[in-house]
C-alpha cells in the first residue's frame, strides 16, 4: 500500500495536502496552473508512475507534465471543477501559502 493510499484512507484532505506539499518546492501557482519541483522524480521510476496515476485520477486536472531532468511537475486544472475542500482545493490553497 502506498503512502498516498494510506493518507487517503486515514487522514483528512488538509493533512494529505500538507504532507504532499512538504515533499515539494512550490515554483508558482496561477489560476488554473501549479508548478512544483519534486527532486525525487529525477531518479525514482516508481514515484514517477505513481504521481502520473494520481494526477490522471483527478477530475479537476486537465493536463500535466513531468520533466524528469528537473523534477518539475506542471499541473493544469479547471478552476470551475475544483470542489471546495477537495484534495486539489487543499493543495492549491496550501501552495498559495508557500509561494
Amino acid at each position: 500500500m502506498s503512502v498516498a493510499s494510506v493518507l487517503a484512507s486515514l487522514a483528512p484532505r488538509s493533512m494529505q495536502a500538507s504532507y504532499l506539499l512538504s515533499k515539494v518546492k512550490v515554483a508558482h501557482v496561477n489560476e488554473g496552473r501549479i508548478r512544483v519541483i519534486y527532486d525525487a522524480l529525477k531518479h525514482d521510476d516508481e514515484l514517477y508512475v505513481n504521481v502520473g496515476d494520481a494526477l490522471d485520477g483527478m477530475e479537476e486536472v486537465t493536463q500535466w507534465k513531468i520533466n524528469r531532468l528537473t523534477g518539475s511537475v506542471t499541473i493544469n486544472y479547471d478552476p470551475l471543477k475544483v470542489v471546495p475542500g477537495s484534495l486539489v482545493d487543499e493543495i492549491i490553497r496550501g501552495a498559495r501559502l508557500r509561494v
